[in-house]
């Protein structure tokens, strides 16, 4: 009994899959999923535009966002080494990248204000504390 409702569960997963990309692959680029996993597609053109340009901000805002993660991650480890010549440059950089992302409103403006002071601050005493 067992065998025959996991066979039957692997057999509906299969076909469900094999649905979607059927979807997906009928409706183009313009098909969208939501969380529960219903799809859906707009039909009025200016939905569709929408789509597209929700789309590139998404995928802009993810790169500035992965890009700032290694350019703090590079000032932590510059941190890490006790090199305050090299981190205080990656400091700066940061600093330039986070007034960017805000600019861009990535992220806001007071977040990137409050990293900034965060990562200054630590700088500062790291370096006195030395």
């Amino acid at each position: 009994m067992q065998f025959i409702q996991k066979t039957l569960a692997i057999a509906i997963s299969i076909i469900y899959t094999i649905v979607c990309e059927f979807i997906l692959a009928y409706k183009g680029e313009n098909a969208k999923i939501k969380k529960s996993g219903v799809k859906f597609m707009a039909n009025i053109k200016s939905a569709k535009k929408r789509i597209r340009v929700i789309d590139k901000k998404t995928a802009r805002n993810r790169r500035i966002k992965n890009h700032l993660k290694a350019v703090l991650k590079n000032f932590d480890k510059a941190m890490d080494e006790g090199n305050f010549e090299l981190a205080q440059e990656k400091l700066r950089l940061a600093e330039k990248k986070l007034k960017q992302a805000a600019a861009k409103k990535t992220i806001s403006k007071n977040a990137a204000s409050r990293k900034v002071s965060r990562l200054t601050k630590r700088f500062n005493a790291a370096k006195a504390a030395k």
